[in-house]
């Protein structure tokens, strides 16, 4: 979540202005909702095969380390 976005991210809320933003790519998607509140809620989305859960290696209970591996690997192939 961003926090505050007219704020402290004012090219994010520029760029979000409508309220959704869908950024689509080979199977991978970045959406973006900018809430009443004024935070933005951002989800990833992507294929993978069933057991990628029980596979993957990224440790879900430490959230910010989860978020790193998202940021870090899934952005390859995607463009801006």
């Amino acid at each position: 979540m961003l926090q505050d976005v007219k704020t402290k991210h004012p090219e994010i809320a520029a760029f979000n202005s409508r309220g959704k933003l869908f950024a689509l790519s080979d199977h991978k998607g970045i959406l973006a909702q900018l809430n009443g509140d004024g935070n933005t809620l951002v989800y990833l989305s992507f294929k993978a095969a069933k057991e990628w859960l029980d596979t993957c290696g990224i440790p879900f209970d430490q959230p910010q380390e989860a978020k790193m591996y998202f940021l870090n690997n899934l952005k390859t192939g995607m463009n801006p």
